[in-house]
C-alpha cells in the first residue's frame, strides 16, 4: 500500500495509528499530526533560546549552527520560525531537564502530537525542514548535542 512513499515518510507514519491521516494532510500541503513518544521524540526549541544571535530569516546561517553542534537531520521548523522541532530517539522524555525547551513524547499527554511538514518540504512559506527529515532510528539527533546547542546560546 505504501510502496511509493519515501522512506523519510514511512518512517515517519510506520508507527502512526492512521497513517492515511498524516498522508491526506501531507498531500494537501499541510503539516501532519504525528504522535511523538512511539518512534521518536520532539525538542521543541525556541529561537531566542536556541539560537541567540543568528538571524531568524538565514536559512543558511541557522542550518550552520544546528551543524555545528553535531545535528545533521532531523530538524524541522514551525510556520513563523520562532520554534524548532528537533526529533530524538523515543524516551527522551523521561530525562530531558532544559530551560525554555519541551520534549514531547509519551510522558507528555495530550501535548505529544507535532505537526510535522512532509518530508520533502524543504523551504517556507509554512512549516519546513531545516535539516533533512530522517528516514530511520539512525537519523535521529543525539540529545547531548541539543544540550550542547543551549549551552553555546546560554554563553552568549
Amino acid at each position: 500500500m505504501y510502496s511509493s512513499l519515501s522512506e523519510a515518510e514511512r518512517f515517519l507514519v510506520s508507527r502512526e495509528i492512521h497513517p492515511d491521516r498524516a498522508r491526506e494532510a501531507w498531500n494537501l500541503g499541510s503539516a501532519a499530526s504525528l504522535e511523538a513518544g512511539k518512534h521518536f521524540d520532539a525538542i521543541c526549541l525556541r529561537v531566542v533560546t536556541a539560537l541567540h544571535g543568528v538571524p531568524i530569516k538565514d536559512g543558511a546561517a541557522i542550518e550552520n549552527r544546528f551543524r555545528a553542534f553535531g545535528i545533521t537531520s532531523s530538524v524541522f521548523t514551525a510556520r513563523d520560525r520562532l520554534v524548532y522541532y528537533v526529533l530524538v530517539p523515543p524516551g527522551t522524555d523521561e530525562s530531558w531537564q532544559a530551560p525554555e525547551t519541551t520534549c514531547h513524547g509519551r510522558r507528555s499527554g495530550a501535548l505529544r502530537y507535532v505537526k510535522v511538514p512532509h518530508p520533502s518540504r524543504e523551504a517556507g512559506p509554512g512549516a519546513h525542514w531545516v535539516l533533512p527529515a530522517p528516514t530511520g532510528p539512525e537519523m535521529l539527533c543525539d540529545p547531548e548535542c541539543v544540550k550542547a546547542l543551549l549551552a553555546s546560546a546560554a554563553a552568549k
